[in-house]
């Protein structure tokens, strides 16, 4: 059957375009130095085995710069994401597309204070643009709510490019420190373009980079 890609393909090649945003959303500069290598291999979803094992390498090379960052999931960790929206821009169809965001994010607190390493409750604001082919954008600091969120924290989002363009990936990161330790935690919602669609509610699981 000519043209028909397996399923199992369809299925890997799914995964490594996951991983790939995953990766470059954690490391923005890994985006910079994979294009440099592999020329638009970082945003095609055709990737060989031999590219995907240098993205492989760069990811551990950065994992041990930042101090050995996994993907771990907190179990009942949920984010709340309102009055989203993040669309397209309009006009002369002659000037590149440009991209926007514009969502408040927030969480609840997360264990005991007096007990284990908790997660602080926090809120921000979130607004940014991303430029480009695909459309992305670098991390943007996001307006801290201080009145529910802890000193010294912060909230940042970005637009992760996304291989085929049809959808918004953009990545949201809290950082914060209790215990002497810092902590990340990171998601990403693929959502549609807003279109004319109203702004509107959904919630994340976080993973924390460690």
């Amino acid at each position: 059957m000519k043209g028909v890609v397996p399923k199992r393909a369809r299925y890997a090649s799914g995964i490594g375009i996951a991983q790939n945003v995953f990766i470059f959303a954690l490391f923005p500069e890994l985006e910079c130095i994979f294009s440099a290598e592999f020329p638009g291999e970082a945003r095609t979803p055709g990737i060989s085995n031999m590219h995907f094992n240098t993205l492989s390498l760069l990811f551990i090379a950065a994992s041990a710069t930042h101090g050995g960052i996994v993907p771990k999931n907190v179990s009942d960790y949920v984010w709340d994401v309102t009055q989203y929206q993040a669309g397209l821009s309009h006009g002369n169809p002659a000037t590149p597309t440009t991209s926007w965001y514009a969502f408040t994010v927030s969480g609840a607190l997360y264990g005991a204070i007096e007990s284990e390493p908790y997660i602080p409750a926090f809120g921000a604001r979130c607004t940014g643009s991303g430029a480009g082919y695909p459309l992305s954008s670098d991390y943007s600091e996001c307006a801290i709510d201080s009145d529910v969120s802890e000193a010294g924290a912060s909230v940042s989002a970005r637009i992760v490019p996304d291989p085929d363009g049809t959808q918004a990936h953009i990545a949201i990161s809290y950082v914060f420190s209790n215990a002497d330790e810092t902590r990340n935690f990171t998601a990403i919602a693929v959502t549609d373009w807003a279109r004319l669609r109203p702004p509107y509610n959904f919630t994340l699981s976080p993973s924390e980079a460690l």
